[in-house]
């Protein structure tokens, strides 16, 4: 099972060949999708939820984390993921690093300030968004931008957002909830331990190695613990296939 596995070396295209299970060069994606690009991952391609959740298999969807494939157009459709057969997503649209933000921190823990709450069209000031969207963003136009719940994003607080939208979903499919043996299908690319590094404060000095990159990867850790032991609360453990894959 899954013996011979490829991946690119930057994000776009992995993120692109993990949605479609196609390789970069047929997708027609070869680098980075930017902050300011007017396109994303090709309509014309079919996204695993988009074939999940189609009416013939009817799987809830949801995306928590880094999407990177495409965040507004200026047509009539939108890259957002829930344009794109995700029900929900909660997350950043592209790299960490795209953007300012007040929350990353230093060697030493301290955090570096001066990103403004919304900023002008130099790509490098403009603030990180935080999404939590659901479909109701498609008739509010394609980028979703009513459903920025943060900017800019803390990213301190990325990994109790990302828990939090995992527990709320599968408790769906747990004992009373109203989606009890629907299946489901849910996709979390995490922004750790991307560049700039940041983690929640708990974490500080926490690991062995007692150094930003460590904290930061153990607070990753924690966070799929979390997501895990959430299927277990919801007694979904038993029938959920759980995939961790590097990039």
């Amino acid at each position: 099972l899954f013996k011979d596995l490829h991946s690119n070396s930057v994000c776009t295209p992995s993120r692109a060949a993990l949605q479609t299970g196609r390789y970069n060069m047929r997708t027609g994606i070869n680098g980075n999708f930017d902050i300011d690009s007017k396109g994303g991952l090709s309509l014309d391609e079919i996204t695993i939820a988009q074939f999940l959740s189609s009416s013939s298999l009817n799987y809830a969807t949801l995306a928590v984390g880094k999407w990177h494939l495409g965040a507004s157009n200026n047509g009539s459709m939108g890259y957002h993921p829930t344009w794109r057969g995700y029900d929900s997503y909660v997350g950043v649209p592209y790299s960490i690093d795209m953007g300012c933000t007040n929350s990353a921190l230093t060697a030493n823990g301290t955090l570096k300030r001066g990103c403004p709450q919304s900023g002008p069209a130099n790509k490098t000031q403009l603030a990180i968004p935080l999404y939590n969207t659901t479909k109701d963003c498609q008739g509010r136009g394609p980028t979703c931008s009513d459903f920025i719940i943060q900017q800019p994003a803390d990213l301190t607080q990325l990994d109790d957002h990302y828990s939090a939208a995992a527990e709320a979903f599968f408790s769906k499919f747990g004992p009373g909830g109203d989606s009890v043996g629907r299946p489901f299908f849910a996709y979390f690319p995490f922004s750790h331990v991307h560049v700039p590094l940041s983690h929640n404060p708990r974490f500080q000095n926490a690991s062995k190695r007692n150094n930003l990159f460590a904290d930061t990867l153990l607070e990753m850790d924690a966070t799929v613990g979390r997501i895990i032991q959430s299927l277990k609360s919801n007694k979904l453990d038993g029938n959920t296939l759980v995939l961790v894959v590097g990039e």
